[in-house]
Formats: C-alpha cells, sequence, structure tokens
C-alpha cells in the first residue's frame, strides 16, 4: 500500500524508451500499472466513505487510466457520480424542511434515493417526511 506505484509506471515508461524491445520491462510495466490503477480504487473507496465524491471520481478516472480493463473502476465511476448527485438531494431535501416546504423536501429525498437506493440519510427522511407531506391539508383557511 505504501508503495508509489505511479512512480514506477514513470520509471518503466522511461526505461521502455531506452529499450522498447524489451518484453521483461514490457510485462513489469503491464504488472505495475495494474497495481497503480488498485491503489487509486483503494483511494477513491476511501473518499467515497468520507462523501468526497468529486474526488473519488478523478481517483477512479485515473485508475481507469493506468489499466483500462479495470471494468470495477468504470462501473464505480457512474456509481459515485449518482451517489454525488443523490447527496445533493438529500442535501437540499434538508434545507427544504428546514423552511417547512415538506412537499419538495419529499420529492428531494425521493430523486435521492431513485440515484442511491443505499442513501440511508434519504431513506430515513423520506419515510418520516413522507408521512408529514401526506398529513398536511391542500388548503388553509388561516
Amino acid at each position: 500500500e505504501g508503495s508509489d506505484f505511479d512512480a514506477a509506471v514513470e520509471q518503466y515508461n522511461m526505461a521502455l524508451l531506452q529499450h522498447p524491445d524489451d518484453l521483461d520491462l514490457k510485462l513489469r510495466l503491464k504488472d505495475v500499472k495494474q497495481k497503480a490503477s488498485l491503489q487509486h480504487m483503494r483511494k477513491a473507496q476511501e473518499l467515497i466513505s468520507k462523501k468526497y465524491f468529486k474526488e473519488a471520481i478523478e481517483e477512479l478516472q485515473v485508475a481507469v487510466a493506468f489499466y483500462s480493463s479495470n471494468h470495477r473502476a468504470i462501473e464505480l465511476i457512474d456509481q459515485v457520480k449518482k451517489m454525488k448527485e443523490a447527496f445533493y438531494y438529500a442535501q437540499k431535501g434538508n434545507t427544504q424542511i428546514k423552511t417547512g416546504n415538506f412537499e419538495n423536501a419529499r420529492k428531494s429525498f425521493q430523486r435521492a434515493l431513485e440515484l442511491d437506493p443505499e442513501n440511508e440519510e434519504a431513506k430515513v427522511a423520506f419515510n418520516k417526511y413522507k408521512k408529514i407531506a401526506e398529513d398536511l391539508p391542500e388548503y388553509r383557511l388561516d
């Protein structure tokens, strides 16, 4: 984990410029690119857990750049983009609750769950405020 695979990739690329036909160097470069890709994926997972979605997407894009066959990283990019958007809608819903706009808050939480069904904050809030929105009278005479 502490290894700097990015630097190793750079070193092997430089060595291949000197010895373009060296099969051993080519194999080592391929191996180190895969390891660099996995290292960037691990970093992305860490960022996702902290809700740093933009940075996680960047790490995943680097992972794919190092190893284009990293299908898990490719899938995760789309997944994290949805998580990022869901996080936005959950935050929007929380703001709408603070202003008493329960119907729109419910819609925001619902949208968050459509994008990311695992978003716990949106699940809890949607179930809580769905009921409040349903119980509000349609018209008030005050």
